[in-house]
């Protein structure tokens, strides 16, 4: 990358963020195309942005738009959604339940590394004979 590469890059950052230009970078974009073309349609996109946003919002905005929060839901609420939330709660609620899936996790996940050594040992003594 050249130093009018960086430049033009720099130059093109400051438009986007509409900060104000010195006069050695105004003299640049007069020259050069591609900053110009940059220069053009941020002016563009203000422009369109100044004629189509509204910049008040209206009173009680926020108030409807979290209102209506808690009753979207991507999932669409079903009679079994009911029993998986009880069976949830009662779990959430149960430490003998948590122990006992801790346990079982625990138990399956050393049985899987010790089936693992067996099989390592079960082989090389295979290959040996």
């Amino acid at each position: 990358m050249n130093q009018t590469d960086t430049q033009c890059d720099d130059i093109q950052q400051a438009i986007a963020v509409n900060l104000k230009l010195s006069g050695p970078q105004l003299a640049h974009v007069d020259g050069c195309e591609h900053c110009q073309a940059v220069r053009s349609e941020f002016i563009r996109l203000d422009g369109l942005l100044a004629h189509s946003i509204e910049s008040r919002v209206p009173a009680g905005f926020a108030d409807r738009v979290m209102a209506q929060l808690p009753a979207l839901s991507p999932y669409p609420r079903h009679g079994g959604d009911l029993i998986n939330d009880r069976l949830l709660t009662v779990f959430s609620r149960s430490p003998l339940l948590q122990a006992l899936l801790l346990g079982l996790g625990v138990a399956l996940g050393v049985g899987h590394i010790v089936r693992f050594f067996l099989g390592l040992f079960i082989t090389s003594m295979a290959a040996a004979l």
